[in-house]
């Protein structure tokens, strides 16, 4: 399958996010905190999400030669560590108790701050990329989609000596991540009842 690797355009957010719509669709993680399959907020989740690393400029594409958006990379790099507030907020994140409704917010917001918190504790202060986002449409998975779009920054951290840092909820994907060099650093249910995740690092 033909593929083209550039970066997102600002008049392809919305594409986009109806790409990695399709790619979550059955996301264990996703299905957590939107227990009734709502399709209306995982977008939302997912624009937010997507505005919130796209703002760093590190979010790449995979085009057919007619256009088409096959996938989605998106990164925050080494100086994005820790979040930003301001940029959270630009992103839509006061919208989201209006789109998800008060239960759905409040399950997402402590999943958010959990993840952060162990973020934190695997990473600690040490300059690093992560990976936000990654979803290929469910047609075009398996046919390396996925290994062209991190490829960027895999290069790009290897050659600046830095390590990148990811969490993911499928052991399909584990086994992906594991193929290019990324080892679990941690792994359990986050929050109680929550689906098993993993964490994982690739060094540089």
């Amino acid at each position: 399958m033909q593929a083209t690797i550039t970066k997102l355009e600002r008049s392809q957010v919305n594409q986009a996010i109806k790409v990695l719509g399709h790619a979550f669709r059955q996301d264990p993680i996703f299905n957590y905190l939107l227990p009734d399959n709502s399709t209306n907020a995982l977008l939302w989740l997912l624009r937010v999400g997507l505005r919130y690393s796209h703002s760093y400029n590190h979010t790449y594409t995979s085009t057919t030669n007619t256009g088409e958006l096959q996938g989605v990379a998106s990164w925050i790099p080494p100086e994005g560590s820790g979040g930003s507030v301001t940029r959270i907020l630009q992103a839509g994140a006061l919208i989201l108790p209006f789109k998800l409704g008060i239960s759905r917010f409040s399950r997402a917001l402590s999943w958010s701050w959990a993840m952060e918190e162990l973020h934190k504790r695997n990473m600690s202060s040490k300059p690093h990329w992560y990976l936000s986002l990654l979803g290929v449409s469910p047609s075009c998975q398996g046919c390396g989609i996925g290994s062209l779009l991190i490829e960027p920054i895999l290069k790009q951290a290897y050659s600046d000596g830095l390590p990148i840092y990811l969490e993911t909820s499928t052991e399909l994907a584990v086994r992906f991540y594991q193929k290019h060099g990324f080892k679990v650093v941690w792994g359990g249910e986050l929050l109680k009842g929550s689906p098993y995740l993993w964490a994982m690092e690739r060094v540089a």
